[in-house]
């Protein structure tokens, strides 16, 4: 799937992104949730899991599981944006940023 993808944040308890194509339509949900194993869990528009990321807690390991009819090195680029995201915002938080 080339292209451009862009995520957008919806509130809940839980992190939660959508990634969406350059003209806005959706195309994965991305739903993370807390405790010992942070797990995101990647859904296409028809809610097909299709990947699923974990790390431990206190690891810097990932373990990524993609659905055969999904481009893992995409799915791979997107977790990292996520975590360049989330490691943006620790940053600002901590530094009065937010």
């Amino acid at each position: 799937m080339p292209g451009v993808y862009l995520m957008s944040r919806k509130w809940s308890l839980t992190d939660r992104f959508t990634i969406a194509d350059e003209a806005g339509v959706p195309q994965f949900e991305v739903q993370g949730g807390f405790g010992l194993t942070q797990r995101q869990s990647f859904r296409d528009t028809s809610g097909t899991e299709v990947a699923v990321i974990s790390q431990r807690a206190f690891s810097s390991r990932y373990e990524i599981q993609v659905a055969d009819s999904e481009d893992p090195v995409l799915m791979l680029a997107v977790v990292l944006v996520i975590e360049t995201i989330k490691a943006r915002r620790r940053a600002a938080a901590v530094s009065g940023g937010m």
